[in-house]
């Protein structure tokens, strides 16, 4: 930060009231209540229509599909992989399209593309068609950078929670609706699994008709806020990502984010919690029917209370993560319990200590809440899968590790800034046409700090470099 000048400046300057905002011709009082409130009417109208979404998209449990397609080998693991491959190399330019071309318009875009995907995929004759379609559903994705838009960093953890726990109780579910439609397995000449596929997709589309009307943009442009309503919303995310405030897209911006370690290390972090996610929950069905002598039916059964227990503890961290405004501490303890989770069944049998076995399967799936995975389950394995079971525990050593060092990290860093600049609580927002004294209170601040010499722009492109910001640990 050779931008800033390294030198203590302490100086408070009276902070905007962030009880008040302007709407076009009136001055409206908030307390906490009416933010309270005014919370709670965004969450109703964005988090069930975006689970919704998102719970269409994990209602895809199958059996029946290996036989029919005469998939041998590891080709059904490769289906399943090569959905990550179209996930990972369109989700940052996805994040990029949604905001150029508005969210209501790309996120039912991409709804239609994955309707018409999943259906087709109900329609494959064989590997190479199964994962042509799986590749392509995987560049249907990205929701997630919609929500940050709308909620303040102590508040984005909780919703976001609230839209993946969707996936969670579609995986209770997902189970036993597809139970009931392999049911369908000869109708039009096609399997069960097919059926299952050509109806998600179908509801899917149709979900996506509605959607334009369903979805609202960004704050400032939202069409179920009052305009006093916008303008609070939009100041109470400026007071919060500040200094790491909104700007104009720039290819520098990407290539400031591509050279940042922290990004690299949290993106290590998100691998090290989704492996065993993903490869164990897209087996557990699998992983239950070979402790005992199960079928199919009861497998899924079986597999279905860990993701209500999911679904309980995501929630339950998300409310004490934002409101202690910590991510690392949370992560590294259910990663330490998934860890003794892996390792216990590494130790286990479960031909002779089946009960043992299918207990300690809760604990990586209480991660339910993110996801990206790599599928390391094979038949041969079976039933002590030594090799998932020492992957998976590597992957979450992994996330433990580099949680800590981001957690020490961020906190660190988070305390060298405060004894040079002081406490970010001083640092004003965005400049307010309506408070005649809010820009020389920024441009007084901008001076201490040492950004007198730069530009708006400059300052506001500075992001988490930005005198005024603190990491979340």
């Amino acid at each position: 930060m050779s931008d800033f000048k390294e030198t203590a400046a302490h100086e408070e300057f009276p902070p905007l009231k962030q009880e008040q905002a302007y709407g076009d011709d009136e001055l409206m009082v908030w307390d906490a209540v009416a933010e309270k409130r005014l919370m709670r009417k965004i969450d109703w109208r964005l988090i069930p229509f975006l689970s919704l979404l998102y719970l269409l998209s994990f209602l895809d449990r199958v059996d029946g599909l290996e036989a029919d397609l005469n998939l041998t080998g590891n080709q059904y693991s490769i289906c399943l992989v090569v959905f990550f491959v179209g996930y990972v190399i369109t989700e940052t330019p996805s994040n990029i399209a949604l905001k150029k071309l508005k969210p209501s318009r790309w996120i039912p875009l991409i709804m239609f593309f994955w309707g018409i995907t999943m259906t087709c995929m109900g329609l494959v004759h064989n590997f190479g068609g199964l994962l042509a379609t799986r590749f392509c559903l995987g560049l249907a994705e990205g929701i997630c950078f919609y929500l940050t838009m709308w909620y303040k960093r102590d508040e984005a953890n909780f919703r976001i929670s609230l839209f993946f726990s969707a996936a969670t109780l579609a995986g209770a579910f997902g189970g036993l609706i597809a139970y009931g439609i392999s049911f369908m397995k000869g109708v039009g000449g096609k399997g069960g699994w097919a059926w299952i596929f050509i109806l998600e997709g179908l509801l899917t589309f149709a979900v996506a008709l509605i959607a334009p009307w369903m979805i609202d943009d960004f704050p400032d442009e939202s069409r179920f806020l009052t305009p006093s309503e916008k303008a609070f919303v939009v100041q109470r995310l400026a007071e919060d990502h500040g200094a790491a405030g909104e700007a104009p897209f720039a290819w520098s911006h990407l290539t400031a984010a591509v050279t940042d370690w922290r990004v690299w290390t949290y993106a290590l972090i998100y691998i090290g919690v989704a492996e065993p996610l993903y490869s164990l929950a897209l087996f557990v069905p699998t992983i239950i029917s070979s402790l005992g002598h199960f079928t199919l039916p009861q497998a899924q059964l079986l597999s279905t209370p860990p993701y209500f227990l999911a679904f309980a503890f995501t929630l339950t961290s998300a409310v004490y993560s934002d409101r202690i405004k910590n991510r690392g501490y949370f992560n590294i303890f259910w990663m330490l319990l998934v860890m003794i989770g892996y390792a216990i069944q590494i130790g286990v049998n479960p031909k002779t200590s089946p009960g043992a076995a299918y207990c300690v399967n809760i604990g990586p799936v209480y991660k339910k809440a993110t996801g990206m995975g790599i599928i390391v389950y094979f038949k041969k394995d079976a039933p002590r899968n030594f090799r998932g079971h020492s992957v998976g525990l590597g992957f979450a050593a992994m996330a433990v590790i580099l949680s800590t060092v981001m957690t020490i990290a961020n906190s660190r860093e988070n305390a060298r800034r405060d004894a040079l600049y002081g406490n970010a609580s001083s640092y004003q927002g965005d400049k307010d046409d309506k408070d005649p004294d809010a820009e020389q209170r920024r441009i007084a601040q901008n001076t201490a700090w040492g950004l007198d010499r730069m530009t708006e722009e400059q300052v506001t492109a500075l992001g988490d470099r930005h005198p005024g910001f603190r990491y979340f640990p």
